[in-house]
């Protein structure tokens, strides 16, 4: 595209500028990835890189890494690696003990040979602080738990999780399953409390 900018500037011809974007989630203190790959069997290892801004007309803005596809050339910080395979063409930026400051726009841009054909992944990146990932393991353990009880004592019809602002949350067909579950529950402990008594009784007859 920066061939023809001087073009585009003057409204004479447009540039192509096709960008998929991907919305991802990480949490302080853990790594996040960042997909972005390209085929490496068909286009051999070339060069891409990686910026903190929208994916501009040409390069990277911001550039944080880059590779000429077997090894990383170029790196802003030792917190930004590819861990994936480059003979691959796995170029998924990651991104180690993910900080607040780390959430924004990342932009990977792969340079395939030909006019217009460079991959351009477009990422936006969301760093939630550690509290909200125990919050979310704590509401994602409760709802399995109560999902297997349900199935297993087949009290209540399918349980429904759903998600909403990217956290498990028990929908209102779990709580009262939950409620079910602890009133059969009681009522299974009566039981055999009555059926107990009941043969305490019977022998202390048999004995007398």
């Amino acid at each position: 595209c920066n061939v023809y900018s001087f073009f585009l500037n003057q409204n004479i011809l447009p540039c192509p500028f096709a960008v998929s974007s991907k919305m991802i989630t990480g949490f302080v203190g853990y790594n996040v990835t960042l997909p972005c790959s390209y085929d490496a069997k068909y286009y051999r290892p070339i060069y891409m890189c990686w910026g903190r801004s929208e994916i501009p007309y040409s390069g990277c803005d911001n550039e944080i890494i880059a590779t000429d596809g077997f090894k990383v050339t170029r790196r802003k910080s030792h917190r930004y690696q590819l861990s994936g395979d480059l003979n691959q063409g796995d170029v998924s930026l990651t991104i180690i003990s993910a900080e607040m400051g780390d959430s924004g726009i990342y932009g990977c841009r792969v340079e395939i040979p030909g006019l217009f054909n460079d991959l351009k992944n477009q990422v936006n990146l969301t760093i939630k602080s550690k509290y909200d990932r125990s919050f979310f393991v704590s509401e994602v353990n409760i709802t399995v738990s109560v999902f297997f009880l349900c199935t297993c004592l087949n009290v209540c019809p399918v349980m429904l999780t759903v998600l909403l602002n990217e956290k498990a949350v028990l929908s209102l067909q779990a709580y009262r399953c939950l409620i079910i579950i602890t009133v059969v529950i009681m009522l299974l402990l009566l039981l055999v409390s009555v059926m107990v008594m009941a043969i305490w009784s019977h022998k202390r007859k048999l004995v007398g």
